[in-house]
């Protein structure tokens, strides 16, 4: 890419820029329309052409005026021409300009010299000829003429900071050129324009170079259409609240603490939109928390239930509205709800926890007094128990007892209970001495009446004041042995 340097009016500015296709200076803003910079692979938006020019590049030699010096922009090609008396013509085509702009430029690099000696270059007789149509070339009107030096050869280099600039009225030709000989610098016609108001539809350009020898190059890049518009900037002043950092509306910065900021966007016209942020930045939080839950846990987010213990992550919004991270070390506790069954003796598996047996055939009603870690049903039916451990509560399956009745077995074959039926008292002889024996008396609900406990007996004696029916009598030895024993009273 080429780009020129030297900057003068703000009308040429697209010009010395080069290749930009917008540029913003002031309140002013120029578009690239089309520009040809014979490369090989040229710039765009391109602008064709038709002709046959010569192409040169790099750098003239020491013995050359000017010596040293760029052939093309930036030593780039350009359109050379020498010894071409009848006139070397590119004619650039028609272009459509958009109706949006205040003035329309042409304009072009012009550099005088000659390739193979310190003295020459063009003269008065040598020159280059602009010609423009905005009739799509219906007709052409020459308005510019850049020649050599009217004392006799010239030369000069891109550098030189002579500007051959003209409005495209009137209609006759405007000529520039040195009055001096030799190398130039300050009247060396290196930027060359026409200007049009922004009315015009289209433009078309053509551009004649003559040389009378082989000592008078001249060479031309940079040929390019311009448009400019005027706009103004404006000024705004909003207030924003973000997380951790905010990237500006231009994308050119990052900021990650709270102030007052500046940033500036093109607003609807195309100027600077110049805007004052009051920026308020709060930050992530952190914090653990340890909690313990029954046989699942909802994270805080919602977003995740865990049924087993461990350490996990969760995000909520904090104070501020950005992301609290939660660190949760997690503890689940379950209840142990397994049921040990010993012919009707029950037992839950579970130690240390609190216990309440429950009628399942009677709608999970809860037995009266029924609180210990085992259980011997009074009547055959289905039972369960609710266990509460570790502050959860949880219910265990249904169990059937269908052989509740009399386990001789388990005791001496002379144990006797008498008499039966009863009216008060009762008699149990246990066969032989047992050093602690517990009783437990239920009615037919299975709510506890009676318990007693005997040590060193063989002969156990109460009563049993309750009303006349049918009574459990739970008879437990120290060695753990449950025996029933239904009795009647009348």
């Amino acid at each position: 890419m080429k780009k020129s340097i030297l900057i003068i009016s703000m009308c040429f500015l697209a010009l010395f820029l080069g290749l930009n296709t917008k540029t913003v200076f002031s309140q002013s803003i120029i578009d690239t329309i089309a520009i040809q910079d014979f490369e090989i692979s040229p710039q765009s938006p391109v602008w064709s052409y038709s002709g046959t020019p010569t192409f040169l590049s790099g750098y003239t030699l020491a013995n050359a005026s000017p010596s040293n010096s760029p052939i093309g922009i930036n030593g780039s090609r350009a359109w050379e021409t020498h010894a071409v008396s009848s006139g070397s013509i590119l004619e650039f085509n028609n272009i459509t300009i958009p109706a949006i702009y205040d003035t329309i430029w042409i304009g072009f690099r012009l550099a005088a010299m000659n390739l193979s000696s310190t003295s020459g270059g063009p003269d008065n007789l040598d020159y280059v000829e602009v010609y423009y149509s905005i009739d799509n070339g219906v007709t052409y009107t020459k308005r510019l003429i850049i020649k050599g030096s009217t004392a006799n050869n010239s030369t000069w280099a891109y550098s030189a900071t002579g500007v051959a600039e003209v409005f495209y009225l009137p209609t006759n030709a405007t000529v520039f050129q040195p009055t001096t000989t030799g190398l130039q610098t300050t009247m060396g016609y290196s930027t060359c324009g026409v200007s049009f108001p922004g009315s015009i539809s289209q433009l078309k350009l053509k551009i004649k170079v003559r040389s009378s020898s082989s000592s008078d190059t001249w060479c031309v890049d940079n040929v390019v259409l311009t448009g400019k518009k005027t706009c103004s900037n404006t000024t705004s002043t909003i207030s924003e609240t973000a997380c951790n950092s905010l990237t500006s509306q231009s994308g050119n910065q990052i900021w990650t603490t709270s102030g007052t900021y500046t940033d500036t966007i093109p607003n609807i016209t195309g100027c600077d939109s110049i805007i004052t942020l009051n920026l308020t930045i709060n930050t992530t939080t952190f914090a653990t928390i340890n909690p313990t839950s029954c046989f699942t846990y909802t994270s805080p987010s919602g977003n995740y239930i865990w049924n087993t213990s461990g350490t996990y992550m969760d995000t909520i919004p904090n104070a501020a509205a950005c992301d609290s991270i939660m660190t949760i070390n997690l503890t689940i506790d379950t209840v142990n709800t397994l049921i040990t069954q010993t012919g009707i003796d029950l037992t839950a598996n579970a130690v240390g926890a609190s216990y309440q047996w429950l009628n399942c055939n009677n709608s999970y009603s809860m037995i009266s007094g029924a609180t210990n870690q085992s259980f011997i049903p009074t009547a055959n039916g289905s039972y369960a128990v609710e266990i509460t451990e570790n502050t959860c509560i949880d219910t265990s399956i249904c169990l059937t007892i269908n052989n509740v009745g009399i386990n001789e077995s388990d005791y001496d074959l002379s144990l006797n209970v008498y008499p039966n039926p009863i009216s008060d008292k009762i008699n149990i002889d246990l066969g032989k001495t047992y050093n602690k024996v517990n009783i437990v008396v239920r009615n037919v609900i299975g709510q506890i009446v009676i318990t007693k406990t005997y040590k060193a007996t063989s002969l156990i004696k109460f009563e049993i004041k309750e009303s006349p029916g049918i009574y459990f009598i739970e008879i437990r030895t120290e060695e753990g042995k449950p025996r029933l024993v239904k009795v009647l009273k009348e």
